[in-house]
């Protein structure tokens, strides 16, 4: 199948012991914005996130909505 082999890394480590954002509930320390809005998705963000598995499935990186995509930052690492 694929040729991933290895460690995909911790990246909900900044989201333990959150509270699920969602849409119309920011429970994120983002005060200015809500973060599901932001990033397309529900999650248990902090300051917003290095992981969102909720946020939009493209085929392609689009440069204008690479962090709204599903994000799992420590097996990428970019920034």
């Amino acid at each position: 199948m694929g040729a991933f082999n290895g460690d995909a890394g911790d990246s909900m480590r900044e989201n333990q012991n959150q509270k699920l954002t969602t849409y119309d509930r920011g429970n994120d320390a983002w005060e200015e914005k809500n973060c599901a809005v932001e990033f397309m998705g529900s999650w248990w963000y902090t300051d917003c996130t290095y992981s969102n598995l909720f946020g939009l499935y493209l085929n392609e990186t689009v440069d204008n909505m690479k962090w709204k995509c599903g994000i799992w930052y420590s097996w990428r690492e970019e920034a």
